[in-house]
This record gives C-alpha cells, sequence and structure tokens, in this order.
C-alpha cells in the first residue's frame, strides 16, 4: 500500500492496520460502516474510513476513525497541512450547513472563492447559511492539526 506517516504513526503501521482491515472484511467479521459524511454531513454520498488512530488493538469507529466522502478525505483533509486557509475556509462552509460537493456549484464555489480571498486580506467575511447544521464547536474535525511535524511526531498519537 505504501501510506506516508501520519498523526505519528509510521507507514508501515498505517499499511498493517490497512491490510487487517481488507482481511476482515474479506472474512466478513468486519462491515464498513454506512452513514453520512461525518465531516460534512452530506448523506446522499458514498463514504470511505478516515483513520486517526492506528493503535493496537485496532478501532474501527470513532474516535479512531471516520466515514468521510472521497471529497473530504482528498481534497480537504489529506491536503489540510500544505494549504491551512484553504481547510479553515472549507471548515466555515461545513459550519454553515455546506457539503463538500456544493462546491462544485459554481455560484457557491464563487462565494467560497470570495471568502478566502477577503480572510487573506485580513477581512472577517461571513458565509451564508446552506443548510441547518446543529454543531457543538468541539466536532473531532475542528480539532485536527494542521503543523506538518505532526505527521512525524510519536506525541501526536490518539493512542500510545
Amino acid at each position: 500500500m505504501g501510506y506516508n506517516p501520519y498523526n505519528g504513526y509510521s507507514g508501515k503501521e498505517r499499511d498493517e492496520k490497512e491490510a487487517e482491515r481488507a482481511h476482515l472484511l474479506q472474512s466478513g467479521h468486519l462491515q464498513l460502516r454506512h452513514t453520512e459524511c461525518e465531516l460534512c454531513g452530506d448523506p446522499d454520498t458514498p463514504t470511505k474510513a478516515h483513520v486517526e488512530d492506528y493503535s493496537k488493538p485496532y478501532l474501527w469507529e470513532p474516535p479512531a476513525e471516520y466515514m468521510v466522502c472521497d471529497t473530504c478525505a482528498n481534497d480537504m483533509l489529506q491536503k489540510r497541512f500544505r494549504n491551512k486557509d484553504r481547510w479553515d475556509s472549507f471548515k466555515a462552509h461545513v459550519r454553515r450547513g455546506g457539503y463538500a460537493r456544493d462546491l462544485q456549484d459554481p455560484a457557491t464555489n464563487k462565494e467560497f472563492l470570495d471568502y478566502r480571498e477577503a480572510r487573506e486580506r485580513g477581512e472577517k467575511p461571513t458565509l451564508r447559511i446552506l443548510r441547518d447544521r446543529q454543531l457543538t464547536g468541539n466536532e473531532w474535525w475542528e480539532k485536527l492539526s494542521i503543523d506538518s511535524n505532526t505527521l512525524t511526531d510519536p506525541k501526536a498519537r490518539p493512542r500510545p
């Protein structure tokens, strides 16, 4: 598989958990959780596991892993270390009830890009509400690190 380090876990540790997942899925001892995206809340998109914790014994549900849509996984979570402003802006989009796929709509994407540009100018812009979403401010994705040192630092592990 060849994963890179994440949350202080080596690529080898990540590979081992994913191999165990594949084995358990194939044997029927593990079922994929079918949920809305546990980041953007989209109920109508396929999801896959985003793993935060590769410790043994393996855990297969929150807070060790969350089911997220491809856009949240590939375009936002994995790229947050390289594009911190985009990640912060995306979280604001999610807080307003935005799904990741909403950014495919030209008008919504323009509003999102205008929001990002205003933030870069030091302004404090707002986004219009898209959906009522009951969030506490303590969601798992609100606390994710954007410090690239946590990729390899064992102190970043959720569990020892």
